[in-house]
Parts: C-alpha cells; sequence; structure tokens
C-alpha cells in the first residue's frame, strides 16, 4: 500500500483504492479502482497476474 502525492499525479489515480500490477519493464499492466471485497480483490488479482505471467513465458 502506497500513498504518495507524486506517485498519485504519476500515475493518474482517480479513486482510492488504485490497485495496480506493473510489469517486468516497469509499465502499468494492470489498474483496478475501488473495493469490492477481499475475495472478489484476491480473485481479479490472481486471473491477472496469471495472464501476465502466461504472456512472459511466451
Amino acid at each position: 500500500m502506497l500513498y504518495d502525492d507524486k506517485a498519485v499525479d504519476a500515475f493518474g489515480v482517480t479513486g482510492i483504492p488504485t490497485k495496480f500490477i506493473i510489469d517486468a519493464s516497469g509499465k502499468i499492466a494492470f489498474r483496478s479502482i475501488g473495493f469490492s471485497g477481499a475475495e472478489e480483490m484476491y480473485s481479479e488479482l490472481t486471473a491477472q497476474l496469471e495472464l501476465l505471467l502466461e504472456g512472459s513465458s511466451k
């Protein structure tokens, strides 16, 4: 968890919480704003990480 005014501006955060997955090259691979519960967040982030990892193994 990070809150930093410079990061908010740099990443264009418009709501809290905003979740990011940053890829190996430092680019935003996934962004999600809001919170719908821990279970949904876990599923959402897990699915996105799996997609990112699949793409990096090709």
